[in-house]
């Protein structure tokens, strides 16, 4: 028994020795993180750490006595209620004696987040820095799906400089709720709330004004000029419209299509520039806000994950728009 004992003791011990290192890492890596190093140069920095590697918080303390207040709360139904309080007792004892985490995943989503923001080059919106000006959601006739609810929240905002032009634009999440007719859990059908959401970018700057491209039949999107291409099947694809017959066959030119059709094939979806502005909206069912996470139990790890950390539909997205942008600057007889 009193080698149980004292075995127990030195895996406490060992677990309190390896939780004081692991704060003292967070501690060394918040500091490397303030001084604002570039991505590359961080990675650099994590993967010749000289110091020691864990990145882990242990609990066995908090576990053990969990278990060990499970079994007393059994043995307290089944055989005797003086298991009670022995149960009561390892419960405050492992709340007690449990290590915070907190820190250590407050500084994974720093760490994430910073890394993102200088990779992309953007800002993650906060109630602090969501930019005032430009056209918003609002100018648009896109976000009048929901006949419950309609609501726009801005993700990311930043810049893209395309030739000579900044082009300043924001990612957004198009939440809507529709009253409608669906099956409930028992394969009914009855009339439920169901909530969608879409994203999609408002971008300032566009090269042209006033083209309206819909995935869908929509009098919303409509402007005043109906009109086809030249391509029979991105007709029988996508309504189209505009302001101005001549402007439309210009920038709906055969190369143009095929960059066009790309990016709503794989972001599909409705395309619209204001008339007034030439902000372009363009609404999609993919996740352009997805990130992966950053994840590590020790500072190697940590590197290596960060080594690969993407958001791999935005920056598909941000690549295709940037290079439709570049081309439509080109201009087309």
């Amino acid at each position: 028994m009193k080698l149980l004992f004292q075995k127990i003791q030195s895996a406490f011990d060992n677990q309190n020795t390896h939780n004081k290192i692991t704060l003292r890492n967070i501690e060394a890596l918040r500091n490397l993180l303030n001084q604002q190093l570039p991505p590359e140069i961080l990675i650099y920095s994590l993967k010749n750490w000289t110091g020691t590697q864990q990145l882990d918080i242990r609990n066995y303390i908090f576990w053990n006595a969990t278990i060990f207040a499970l079994v007393c709360m059994a043995l307290g139904f089944f055989i005797s209620i003086y298991f009670f309080p022995f149960a009561i007792l390892a419960i405050f004892y492992g709340f007690y004696h449990r290590a915070s985490t907190s820190e250590l995943i407050c500084l994974l989503q720093d760490i994430q987040t910073y890394y993102y923001e200088h990779k992309y080059n953007f800002k993650f919106a906060t109630e602090d820095n969501l930019p005032k000006e430009g056209t918003s959601a609002s100018d648009f006739p896109l976000f009048k799906l929901g006949n419950q609810q309609n609501s726009v929240l801005i993700a990311i905002h930043g810049k893209w400089q395309v030739r000579e032009t900044t082009h300043a634009y924001k990612i957004f999440r198009y939440h809507y709720i529709n009253r409608e007719m669906a099956y409930n859990s028992k394969g009914k059908w009855e009339l439920k709330d169901v909530s969608y959401n879409l994203y999609g970018v408002i971008l300032e700057n566009f090269p042209v004004h006033g083209v309206s491209i819909s995935s869908k039949q929509k009098k919303a999107c409509r402007l005043g000029v109906a009109w086809e291409s030249s391509d029979i099947r991105f007709n029988q694809k996508y309504q189209q419209s505009g302001i101005n017959e001549l402007e439309l066959v210009k920038f709906l030119s055969p190369d143009r299509l095929l960059l066009l059709e790309k990016m709503l094939d794989d972001f599909p979806g409705d395309f619209y520039v204001h008339p007034e502005t030439s902000a372009l909206c363009l609404l999609s069912n993919v996740n352009l806000v997805r990130q992966q996470s950053l994840y590590g139990t020790s500072v190697s790890e940590l590197a290596e994950c960060l080594e690969t950390l993407s958001m791999p539909e935005f920056e598909q997205f941000a690549n295709i728009l940037q290079n439709f942008i570049d081309e439509t600057q080109i201009p087309k007889s």
